[in-house]
């Protein structure tokens, strides 16, 4: 679940529910995914760093959904977690 404190389009104090509802969100979901044996990946946390420095580039013109690279940092994100967890579960194979 995104931050969703950074979304602007969203006014005050709905945005400050908001934010805090994710957040709330994103641990039960975390919690959930532990549970299940899987890999959380925190993309509030990950994301909102680059999300509050560029906004500009990060949303889309309506200023409450990524942008094409705001979406691309989120697949990167998500890309590094999966392939630290597949090194784990896969052993590297052996060259000749």
């Amino acid at each position: 679940c995104p931050d969703f404190g950074l979304i602007t389009a969203i006014p005050q104090p709905l945005r400050s529910v908001a934010r805090t509802r994710g957040l709330q969100l994103a641990r039960a979901q975390g919690a959930a995914v532990r549970a299940a044996g899987g890999v959380p990946v925190p993309l509030a946390h990950l994301l909102a760093p680059k999300f509050r420095e560029m906004p500009d580039l990060m949303f889309s013109s309506d200023r409450y959904h990524p942008s094409a690279a705001g979406y691309a940092e989120a697949a990167e994100q998500l890309l590094v977690t999966l392939c630290e967890a597949l090194s784990e579960k896969i052993p590297a194979l052996a060259l000749p």
